[in-house]
């Protein structure tokens, strides 16, 4: 399988291109074309945003070694297929997306509203992170957003983890975080219908995941370990 796609249209650049592509370059498309070799059922979300990751020679659930494709819906669901077949390997719901409505999809071009920006892989630790809109009745009003930590590839893995993104951050003039009390601006979640970006970055002995929202500071990086005050929820898996 080609090097793995963990992030948002290749790299941290997003440059959205593969410079060391050997396998689907200009001059063998020209020679061979392409063609389709299967479809991959997603139930839940007949319109996807995010984009599909690949990783390869990963350990399933299945106890075999699989080059995976991963896809995450905005029914909130994250799958795993099987890149030669096709086949699903696994999957999890989140939790109860957004109903689309009108204030926040003035031309209801979605059904739902859930996992809206592309997730990213932690591949040396095994996590993929996604941020998930979520809400008890379905309703935007109620929406909070999570980033949940998940680990497709442990037989063992039974829990998911996520963390609530808050509504409020604090930060100093300037961007700096900033402590307690300081400079505190709203975050409205009904207006959250823009992506979110999730960078993975390094902190201090570990991996670590970064959520921005476009025009705002950054929420605080939050580690690939799970700790601290990560909530833990089973996940729905199959």
């Amino acid at each position: 399988m080609p090097p793995s796609i963990t992030t948002r249209s290749y790299d941290l650049a997003r440059t959205g291109a593969i410079d060391n592509e050997t396998a689907l370059t200009a001059s063998a498309i020209r020679t061979r074309g392409i063609v389709k070799l299967f479809s991959m059922a997603i139930p839940d979300d007949p319109r996807l945003e995010a984009q599909p990751l690949a990783v390869g020679g990963l350990c399933m659930k299945d106890g075999k070694t699989h080059d995976v494709i991963f896809q995450a819906s905005m029914g909130n669901t994250v799958y795993a297929f099987d890149a030669q077949t096709g086949g699903q390997l696994w999957k999890t719901n989140l939790g109860r997306p957004i109903a689309s409505t009108k204030p926040i999809d003035a031309w209801l071009v979605n059904v739902s509203w859930g996992i809206l920006s592309t997730p990213v892989i932690d591949e040396a630790a095994g996590i993929l992170y996604a941020c998930a809109w979520i809400s008890a009745d379905g309703s935007a009003a109620k929406g909070q957003h999570f980033l949940a930590a998940l680990r497709p590839v442990r037989p063992s893995e039974t829990r998911a983890r996520r963390r609530r993104i808050p509504r409020r951050s604090r930060r100093r003039r300037g961007g700096e975080q900033a402590g307690r009390g300081r400079g505190v601006s709203p975050r409205v979640h009904v207006k959250r219908c823009a992506r979110w970006r999730l960078i993975l970055g390094t902190g201090i002995g570990s991996s670590c995941v970064r959520v921005e929202h476009s025009g705002q500071h950054p929420m605080p990086c939050i580690s690939s370990t799970c700790s601290g005050s990560t909530e833990t929820r089973s996940e729905s898996s199959a």
